[in-house]
């Protein structure tokens, strides 16, 4: 094919800003090509158009056209003007549109309303469109649009939070069988993922963006980094004509259903959700102007917790009711009567029970279930500038958000309440230019800075309360875990501020000719990540009965089977450059045959510290850099380790095949099926606690006591040196893995898309993934079980001294994903659309992220940690539908009255998710975490029982039992199933006509979520140490919540 004119090139980037491609055959009625053929679409909104002649054969392509809808004029000698309005066009989809040209005078017009094909013969891609309709329409709970992955086929477990207020906070979806943490977010086709856990951030609101399109398998060779979902996120552009929407969005508590474990009273909440957005030409044809603005104001945004904390007989001592002998730490024989005395308390515990910072349960079966206030303000702003030219076309946008929050830690709200504030600023600007008739270059730039702050609004320290502890970093409180019953605080929750900032730039070229579409680019970013906070600073103690035999008995008694303590402030800081080369060849092998052939390289430098101010293990080497360095310690420009300590992974080659057939060559059925590699990026987490001896992180097991904690400890710095560090005690280290290789997915698929009426599709298909070279996080210096272990010992029972915890991340873990899955498609028409997706999947996997938290428990055979993902669900089905309701225009009563009305919905349903059951202590002796019991009979209950007796007991907690110590238990990972999922949104629209402008119109609207107040059970508490609770669920999903709002349109 030959591109006979340019024209005016269009606006956006295929890979920036998410574009798409018209293609088909112009024939005459007898079915032979009409070569030479001028065919042209116009973007009607904007007035622009593209032309290219049909090659011999007829075909045409017209790829790289931004998003909208079109019309399609096709002219020929001997033959009437071919014209067909209303194409909408979405990011990243191939559109078929074949012409029958009629004999006659190319002066003559025929109007063809026929819609173009919902079926892709072009591309193997799976995914899906979000468009505007569904963006602005559908009730999404925070107008987080992410919220919408919920509609696709395979999306698991789906986080939009209302806010982003830190780098942890963003958004994640589990698609089809990947990660939470694994997807690609792009904004505008810009890098838009959070640094430290690799989360989205969060968009602007749902009335500034034009579309969302997801790629959920074997995507084209232009995307990469991440092995999950790619979004890509689309702003509105500015028009020739001004357009725009004002609004309100209101809650209030006293509309809300209270949640099913909530106190009687209803927290109040009154929630404003206001802006405004409009676009519009500076001059018409060729310079546009879109701006949009959102404001949250939520007062007091209260939310619920549960705890178990002591109980007042426990606060006396009186253990009586626990069936477990409480042990006298000094003689090994149970207290009489399980009653400890009251002067063997904990100088800090007394002082938290006399000072009331940790309140009596509320409830009758000693559960504490309180109400916090948690206000929120966030306001965001966008401006978007799109400017026509001849040859060039230039797209520029920034966008600001500034959020802030109150929050808490732990699940005792007065313990440790914090502020949070995040400022996020994003910038892209893009330049597309016509090289040649067929040829095209695309170039953008893009810049992204977000910083966070969380500051402590309680200035209580150990010593405050009685406790013998030097102020590490700033006051705060200890935070203390009792292991099943509750947590004060969070050893990362305190004072802390993060900074994210990542420049890219990507150059791509878009090459046309006969039947080969050829793409080819490369892209450089470069990530800066910063966290500087007082992690466990202010000491981390864990209570679980390893002493006494009872976790909170342990507790009164100061007698912490384990402290972490962090000094100096902790500095986490990283550089990170990666460059990305790809070629895709879209090649038309026959009419009805296309195969997508591409291969991509992806070069990610390992992370370095800009001072090189971290260090890592090299077993039997000695430091050169710093020779008072232990033997295996060792530091960047050591010999043989490289700045990043790991070495650069060279050969991440990613090739990518697909084949998209059309059965019967009338555009109405395909057979697609893909293949590809997709590689993962290794994210800002992996430098967490890297910085030793720089700063200092030790675990003591049984310190002397809670007031007293490092008595017999040798002195820990509180200052940092950077010359000449010292190293004292025994530290807890963590490293990567010397090994560490780029973890990688395959994907693969096979599907069947159907057209079964104009505007109704069906796909049915298979998909699957396998990952390898995941990344996993263990210790490997466990304690080594020998006769007369306790925990007090362990350090001196580890195989490599004189180092203590060794924490790393390694390439060691795999997955697979098996789904059928089924999407219905119905587009607007005759006053309604319909959308629905099934899921029939099992997902595996040895480890469902990498946060050093999900370390296994027996390091020693890690088979053991092959289980259920997290977020698996074996089933998994959504529907959403928008029904405008028919108009009575026979009077103007009626019509006022009945006419206007539109309702929507969204319905998800989800079978039950896999939950660990954990002892909750350290009984193999080993100091490695998340140790499970062993199982001694049928722990599965009548699934017939009332919802009652369910709560009270999910599962029978006497079918598992603590195994011998020194040893782990036999249940494997994830082995129980928790409760399934039901909810349904609905919207209820009413239009009124304004009369001060054509068009101009007031919608009222009434949003439901969850509206039928399902109670979705949360998982059940699996701890073995929780005792009578172990087992019991105590808490749910949002009860039903109603929104009304007003919006202005016109």
């Amino acid at each position: 094919m030959r591109i006979a004119e340019l024209g005016v090139i269009f606006s956006a980037l295929a890979f920036a800003q998410g574009t798409g491609t018209l293609h088909g055959v112009i024939t005459d009625a007898s079915g032979a090509a009409v070569p030479a053929a001028q065919v042209t679409a116009t973007l009607g909104e904007r007035g622009t158009t593209r032309r290219v002649s049909t090659d011999l054969s007829g075909g045409y392509v017209l790829p790289l056209l931004p998003v909208g809808t079109y019309t399609l004029t096709v002219q020929a000698q001997g033959f009437k003007t071919y014209v067909q309005p209303g194409i909408t066009l979405s990011s990243n989809e191939n559109v078929r549109v074949d012409v029958t040209l009629q004999v006659g005078n190319v002066t003559e017009s025929v109007t063809v309303s026929a819609e173009a094909p919902l079926v892709d013969t072009r591309s193997a891609v799976m995914g899906a469109l979000i468009d505007s309709r569904r963006v602005l329409e559908l009730p999404i709970n925070g107008r987080n649009v992410i919220g919408l992955a919920t509609l696709l086929p395979g999306a698991s477990q789906v986080s939009a939070p209302q806010m982003f207020t830190g780098d942890r906070s963003g958004p994640t979806v589990s698609m089809s069988g990947s990660r939470g943490n694994q997807n690609l977010f792009l904004f505008d086709g810009a890098h838009f993922n959070a640094l430290f856990r690799n989360t989205g951030f969060n968009y602007p609101p749902p009335d500034a963006l034009q579309e969302v399109k997801v790629l959920t398998n074997s995507f084209s060779a232009e995307y990469g980094r991440n092995a999950g979902a790619v979004f890509n996120v689309v702003t509105r552009s500015g028009t020739n004509e001004i357009h725009g929407t004002v609004w309100e969005f209101l809650r209030n508590h006293k509309l809300n259903a209270r949640n099913f474990f909530a106190p009687s009273d209803k927290p109040k909440l009154i929630q404003n959700q206001f802006g405004a957005a409009a676009g519009g030409p500076l001059r018409k044809d060729h310079l546009f102007l879109f701006g949009s603005y959102e404001g949250l104001r939520v007062r007091p945004a209260a939310l619920s917790t549960s705890a178990f904390p002591p109980t007042a007989a426990e606060r006396a001592g009186d253990f009586s009711s626990s069936r477990t002998p409480v042990r006298d730490p000094s003689t090994g024989q149970p207290f009489p009567g399980n009653r400890v005395p009251a002067e063997r308390f904990d100088p800090v515990v007394r002082n938290i029970f006399a000072r009331e910072l940790l309140p009596l349960p509320n409830r009758p079966d000693g559960q504490l279930v309180t109400t916090s206030a948690q206000p929120q303000n966030n306001n965001t702003f966008l401006a978007r500038v799109d400017y026509n030219l001849r040859r060039h076309t230039i797209d520029a946008r920034y966008h600001y958000n500034l959020a802030s929050e109150a929050a808490y830690n732990g699940n005792i709200p007065t313990w440790m309440p914090v502020t949070r504030r995040a400022k996020s600023q994003n910038i892209t600007l893009g330049d597309t230019v016509g090289l040649k008739p067929n040829l095209l270059n695309q170039a953008r730039l893009s810049f992204n800075r977000v910083f966070g702050a969380t500051e402590s609004l309680v200035r209580l320290h150990l010593s405050d309360l009685g406790g013998n502890l030097p102020m590490y970093g700033p006051r705060q409180p200890p935070a203390i875990t009792v292991s099943g019953r509750f947590t004060l605080g969070s050893a990362s929750g305190g004072d802390a501020i993060q900074v994210n900032e990542s420049f890219q730039f990507s150059d791509h070229v878009n090459w046309s000719r006969g039947p080969h579409t050829v793409k080819a680019g490369f892209e450089l970013l470069k990530l800066r990540y910063l966290n500087r906070g007082s992690f466990r600073t202010m000491g981390e103690f864990t209570f679980d009965g390893a002493v006494t035999g009872n976790a909170v008995a342990d507790f009164v008694l100061g007698k912490p089977a384990q402290m972490v303590i962090a000094s100096p402030l902790l500095e986490q800081a990283g550089l990170q450059t990666n460059t990305f080369y790809f070629f895709q060849d879209d090649w038309r092998v026959h009419p009805r045959l296309t195969l997508n052939l591409g291969l991509r390289y992806e070069l990610a430098l390992p992370w370095v510290h800009p001072q090189d101010l971290w260090g890592t293990i090299r077993f039997g080497q000695q430091s050169q850099k710093i020779k008072t360095a232990p033997l295996g310690m060792v530091f960047p420009n050591d010999p043989g380790v490289p700045r990043g300590l790991v070495q650069t992974d060279k050969n991440n080659l990613a090739p990518r095949f697909g084949f998209a057939w059309d059965l019967f060559g009338n555009g109405r059925t395909s057979l697609r099926g893909a293949y590809g590699i997709f590689y993962e990026s290794i994210n800002a987490d992996i430098i967490q606690n890297t910085s030793q001896p720089f700063s200092y992180t030790f675990t003591i097991p049984t310190p002397f006591s809670l007031s007293d904690p490092l008595r017999g400890h040798p002195p820990i710095p509180m200052y940092l040196n950077l010359v000449d560090p010292p190293f004292v005690g025994v530290q807890q280290l963590f490293f990567p893995d010397p090994c560490l290789r780029s973890p990688y997915m395959q994907h693969f698929n096979l599907s069947l898309q159907h057209q079964i009426f104009n505007d109704l599709a069906i796909q049915v298909g298979y998909v699957g993934k396998l990952g390898r070279k995941l990344l996993l996080g263990w210790t490997i210096n466990p304690g080594i079980y020998r006769p007369g272990a306790t925990l007090a010992n362990i350090n001196e029972r580890r195989p490599y001294q004189p180092f203590g915890q060794l924490d790393t991340i390694s390439s060691l873990a795999n997955s697979r994903y098996n789904a059928l899955q089924v999407e219905l498609n119905k587009r607007f028409s005759r006053g309604f659309s319909v959308q629905g997706a099934y899921t029939f999947s099992r997902s595996i996997d040895m480890s469902s992220s990498i946060s050093l938290g999900s370390r296994v428990p027996n390091v020693f055979d890690l088979s053991t940690e092959f289980g259920l993902s997290d977020f698996h669900a074996k089933h998994i089905a959504s529907f959403s539908w928008i029904w405008e309701l028919p108009d009575f225009p026979r009077t103007a009563v009626l019509h006022h009255v009945l006419g206007g009305w539109q309702v929507n919905g969204l319905v998800n349903l989800r079978s039950g998710m896999p939950f660990n059951v954990l002892l909750g202590r350290d009984v193999a002796l080993s100091g490695t975490p998340n140790q499970r019991p062993n199982v001694v009979g049928e722990h599965r209950l009548p699934s017939d029982r009332p919802r009652g007796q369910k709560i009270l007991a999910w599962f029978d907690r006497t079918a598992f039992a603590s195994p011998a110590t020194g040893t782990y238990g036999n249940v494997g990972r994830n082995a129980l199933i928790g409760p399934a999922f039901a909810s349904t949104n609905a919207g209820i629209f009413k239009h009124f006509r304004l009369p001060w402008r054509e068009g101009m119109r007031l919608q009222f609207r009434g949003e439901f979520f969850n509206l039928f107040n399902s109670v979705n059970l949360s998982s059940p508490n699996a701890q073995l140490s929780a005792g009578a609770n172990m087992g019991r669920i105590t808490s749910a999903g949002s009860a039903r919540v109603i929104q009304f709002a007003l919006k202005v349109l016109f």
